[in-house]
Order: C-alpha cells, then structure tokens, then sequence
C-alpha cells in the first residue's frame, strides 16, 4: 500500500502509540499465520488504520517477540477478527495493485510485477474466496479508475472516486448503521486523500514516463508550481475535514484518540512533505515503527 495514512508519532500519548504499535504488530501477525512469513512484507499503516478503526474498547492486547524484534517483546493484538480481515484486505489490494502495474507499467518494472503478482497468486485466491465481497468491489473500482485512466479524464474527482469507494467498503461489515455511515465517511475521504497524495507525490515521475496522473492532464508545468500546489492541498483539506469531522461521532474509545491523531496530525504532516518534495527521502526513515 501507499503509506501515507501514518500517526505523528510525537504526538501520541505513551499508551496510544503502544496502542498503535499492537494494531501495526497484530495485522503482521496475522499476515504471517495466513499467508505466511513472507506475507509481512506488505503490512502498511494505512491497514493499520482501517482495522483500528474497526477494534472495540475491549480488544485485548498481548505481547511477543518476532524476527524484527527477537530481544524484547512488542505489544501485539493477535487473534483479532478485524485483524485477519484487514490481512485478506491487504493481500487483495496488492495482487490487484500489481496486476495494474504489470498492465501500466514498461519493461522491467512490468516484469518485476508480473513476477511478483505470479508468487502472490495463491494467497490472493485464498484472500479472495474469504472476502468476496470486498474482491468483487476492488475488481469494480478499480475498473472504473481504469476507464478514468482509458479516457485520459483530468477530473480529480472522477479518479479519485473508486479509490475512495474501494477504501470505504470494509465500513458495510459494522452492524450498527450509524457507525457504518460514520465509518464509511472517514474511510472514503482517508481514501481520497491517499489517491491525491499519490498523485501529487508522482506527478513528476508520471509526467517524465508519460503514466496517467489526473493532474498531470490538470496541469501543464514540468513541476507543480505554488497555486497548483494549493489548489490540490485544498481539495486535499476538504477531504481531511470530513473524515476528521466524521471521526468525532465515532463512539468513545481508547482507538479514537490515535484515529483523530492520524488524520488531524499525521497525514497533514506527509502533506506537507510530499507538496514540499521530500517525502520520497523521508519515508525511507520513517517506514517501520
């Protein structure tokens, strides 16, 4: 996944970031007991903010060792429900995820892909035929930013629209239908801003290898100039204000603190890195908890 859904970590309490570290370490865990060790690798924060969003007050939180950390325990949430869901999720977006480079991309990057896509196949059967739900609706929106993509449409709310709905379909498993609106509004906007981040993070790379970016089609300069910049940081806030709005009606919980922190703190500071064109350097430090 992209990344850019991340906490700002100085501004967590103590105990939140110990919370945020079990989430991150359990959907680890997870990936690892159902598609095995080398499964782990495609952990990414923002899966860790969809199954937070999803864990209840009482979710217990263990402690465990692993390859990274073999020395001293981590606190890690294992055996949650939400947790093996958000796995599925995981491995479902990357095989698709690679799929479409396998399609978009050129030479080697194409063949790495197809490679890769190749070894992931079987967990992706697995992933699929337990959530097929969320499969058939990935296949739809992804389909749907393919004909953007097809069309050359310079819309960003055209391309943006299946990423976010693709994003915000987990929110139909909530039982409640309020808590389902409320969490569908903030997975839909946190989707919408990883599809402009991304966007805004490559357009110079997608303009240089002729890749479909809907703001390279927006724009004409080699490189976003400032208003460009704050046009897109501007529909970039809109989307933050409503999904930090939506988060405000979620029920009280001890996961509600750490959710606001990520979209009010954590995803306006990648912001500013990615607008400033420096992200790509600083995420290299910033990529393990």
């Amino acid at each position: 996944m992209y990344g850019y859904i991340r906490p700002e970590i100085g501004e967590l309490r103590i105990n939140e970031y110990r919370r945020f570290r079990s989430v991150y370490c359990g959907l680890c865990e997870a990936l690892r007991r159902r598609y095995g060790a080398a499964a782990r690798f495609l952990v990414s924060y923002d899966m860790t903010f969809l199954a937070a969003l999803s864990l209840t007050p009482e979710t217990k939180i263990d402690s465990r060792r692993c390859p990274v950390h073999p020395l001293r325990k981590q606190p890690c949430i294992c055996g949650a429900a939400e947790l093996f869901d958000a796995a599925d999720y995981t491995v479902i977006l990357a095989y698709r995820k690679l799929m479409d480079d396998a399609a978009d991309e050129k030479g080697f990057r194409a063949l790495s892909a197809r490679l890769a896509a190749r070894l992931l196949r079987r967990s992706y059967r697995k992933a699929a035929a337990r959530q097929p739900g969320f499969d058939e609706n990935a296949r739809q929106c992804l389909a749907r930013l393919a004909a953007a993509e097809e069309s050359g449409s310079a819309s960003l709310d055209e391309a943006t629209d299946g990423f976010a709905r693709l994003m915000a379909f987990p929110a139909n498993r909530a039982s409640d239908p309020m808590l389902r609106r409320v969490q569908e509004e903030v997975l839909y906007h946190a989707g919408r801003a990883v599809y402009i981040l991304d966007a805004a993070d490559d357009y110079v790379s997608d303009r240089k290898n002729g890749r479909y970016n809907p703001l390279c089609r927006r724009f004409s300069s080699e490189a976003m100039t400032a208003p460009e910049k704050e046009e897109i940081r501007a529909t970039l806030n809109l989307s933050l204000s409503r999904a930090t709005s939506a988060a405000a009606l979620l029920p009280e919980s001890p996961w509600k603190p750490i959710l606001e922190n990520i979209l009010s703190c954590g995803v306006p500071h990648v912001a500013d890195a990615v607008f400033a064109g420096t992200w790509k350097n600083n995420r290299k430090n910033t990529e393990d908890l």
